[in-house]
């Protein structure tokens, strides 16, 4: 049997041999596994050039073969006819040279900007350089007509072999966009998330109202051009989403959720102006028409965004209805504006209390028509649309006077002839307002009709005589509600009279010929008017619109 050395140095030599290897081995993997990658990078970017170098060369000699066909096809027809010709587009006479050069350059034009959408954002700046260059070198050879006609065969070279392609595409993108934003799958949520979850409202009302709408549709234009159903999908999908979250997570803001109302709206009449049914380009220009979407129908996620934009809606309209809610008895049945038509009270409470109660009540008022105007600015600044507004106004003044109505049949001591004419009183200051901001004929009026007509029913009088006038005052009130308000009158003092029974009975009966079957007292508050969404289109032109820098998206997309 071996022995082992004594030495320590020995000893730990033999030791410390096995981890030595470990370590040496370790080192070995992860130096070969350092080196395989930066190979395999290295290899991916060579591939990657070379691939886009070719595809450019491809482009570029397919472009030139069939722009110079086209070109000697046209040139070969003009050169046959005679030197003078009309022109067609202006009823003028103008040289055959003319005609040849304005449809070569438009030609030259379109083609380029071609190569410069396909390849400045695919196959980087390189494909693109090498396609103009394959693009120019056989445009070259096939533009033998050039010489026929001197007076314009120095701007077509120029344009065409020495003019370079930075000045071109430079040229170019001065103003000749498509409406388009071109962007990376990749980059969707980014691109979502900095339109619609991040965007703040005091930032939006600083944009082009709905540019939130503009911008998505313009993405969807892009994925429409490449013919990338599985993009469109993606993106639509991820926009009702974030929607939705920013909705949610923000429904007690009037502001955002009225911001993302006027933009789901926007998005929803963009996709009706371009999808390209005539019904919807009647108001289009020549320019529009030309960015309706090619290869998509979407009428579908129509559909989606209508639901998407009534359910917003609904929550907006809840959100306001919680606002003014406390405002609503304080300013509609107890605020007084005629002075001198409450009953006296004893000499030692008259002086203070009432002082009092005015402050508060006269806020509440104050406070009610704020929210109103609160309301309508909100709506105005985010370009909510104008039919829009006048059902929202609409549904909100129906629960105002839902719930005034529903309290006043509950309050013995607001059902007599004094109060009557102080909540007709209130009520027309509401009527007012819709007046002086031209929201009249929106329906809000009339939704205010049962409690317009409870206040004059208890300023009428209450004869058997006045059976016939009642009712037909009374045409917005059930017969429970009729009944109840004239069992609740009670005279404004010692003087006056409660309603006879026999009256309340010449009532009833007479009611009897209504044809109408509601029989509730309380009107229902979670009542809600349809709501439709008129087609509005926009005479924005998609071409004209940019990127703001407040956005956070200029990196993301690229406007073409």
């Amino acid at each position: 049997m071996l022995r082992v050395p004594k030495w320590s140095r020995w000893r730990g030599c033999e030791v410390l041999r096995p981890s030595a290897r470990q370590a040496g081995r370790q080192a070995g993997r992860q130096a070969g596994r350092q080196a395989g990658r930066k190979a395999g990078r290295q290899a991916g970017r060579q591939a990657g050039r070379q691939a886009d170098r070719q595809a450019g060369r491809q482009a570029g000699r397919h472009a030139g073969r069939q722009a110079g066909r086209q070109a000697c096809r046209q040139a070969d027809r003009e050169v046959g006819s005679n030197l003078i010709v009309i022109d067609p587009g202006s009823n003028t006479e103008r040289p055959v040279s003319a005609r040849i050069y304005d449809a070569f350059e438009e030609m030259v034009k379109r083609d380029i900007h071609t190569l410069v959408f396909l390849y400045s954002g695919h196959h980087g700046k390189t494909g693109f350089q090498v396609g103009l260059n394959e693009y120019l070198k056989h445009r070259k050879l096939q533009i033998r007509f050039i010489d026929l006609f001197e007076e314009c065969s120095s701007c077509v070279v120029h344009l065409l072999l020495i003019a370079p392609a930075a000045e071109i595409q430079a040229e170019l993108e001065k103003g000749d966009y498509m409406g388009m934003l071109e962007y990376k799958k990749e980059e969707e949520t980014p691109v979502v998330k900095a339109l619609i979850l991040e965007l703040k409202p005091k930032v939006a009302t600083c944009l082009l109202p709905g540019l939130p709408a503009y911008l998505l549709f313009m993405c969807v234009r892009h994925t429409d051009f490449i013919n990338n159903d599985e993009k469109v999908r993606s993106l639509l999908t991820c926009t009702i989403n974030g929607i939705k979250k920013v909705v949610k997570k923000h429904h007690d803001d009037v502001e955002r959720v009225t911001l993302w109302l006027a933009n789901t709206c926007r998005f929803l009449h963009t996709l009706k102006q371009y999808s390209g049914e005539k019904q919807f380009q009647t108001e289009n220009t020549p320019r529009q028409n030309e960015h309706c979407l090619r290869n998509f129908d979407l009428s579908e996620y129509r559909q989606v965004f209508s639901d998407l934009a009534v359910w917003i809606y609904q929550t907006l309209i809840k959100n306001m209805e919680a606002t003014i809610q406390p405002s609503i008895v304080p300013a509609v049945l107890e605020h007084e504006a005629i002075a001198g038509l409450t009953g006296r009270k004893p000499s030692g409470l008259r002086g203070r209390s009432s002082s009092r109660a005015e402050d508060t009540i006269e806020y509440s008022l104050d406070s009610l028509m704020k929210f109103m105007n609160l309301f309508l600015r909100v709506l105005t600044q985010h370009a909510v649309d104008p039919e829009l507004i006048k059902q929202i106004f609409r549904q909100v003044y129906y629960f105002l006077g839902a719930s005034a109505l529903n309290n006043l049949l509950l309050r013995k001591d607001m059902c007599n002839w004094s109060k009557g004419m102080q909540i007709r009183s209130n009520l027309s200051h509401m009527e007012q307002w819709l007046r002086d901001n031209k929201l009249q004929d929106s329906g809000a009026g009339s939704s205010l009709e049962p409690i317009i007509q409870a206040s004059q029913l208890l300023q009428a009088r209450k004869t058997d005589s006045d059976v016939d006038s009642v009712c037909d005052m009374c045409s917005k009130l059930t017969v429970p509600q009729i009944v109840k308000i004239l069992n609740l009158y009670t005279p404004v003092d010692e003087f006056g009279k409660r309603v006879p029974n026999s009256f309340i009975r010449k009532i009833q009966q007479k009611l009897k010929e209504r044809e109408s079957t509601d029989t509730s007292l309380l009107m229902d508050l979670k009542f809600s008017y349809s709501v439709t969404f008129p087609f509005n289109p926009s005479s924005i032109a998609l071409e004209t619109i940019e990127v703001p820098g407040q956005l956070n998206i200029a990196k993301l997309v690229v406007r073409c």
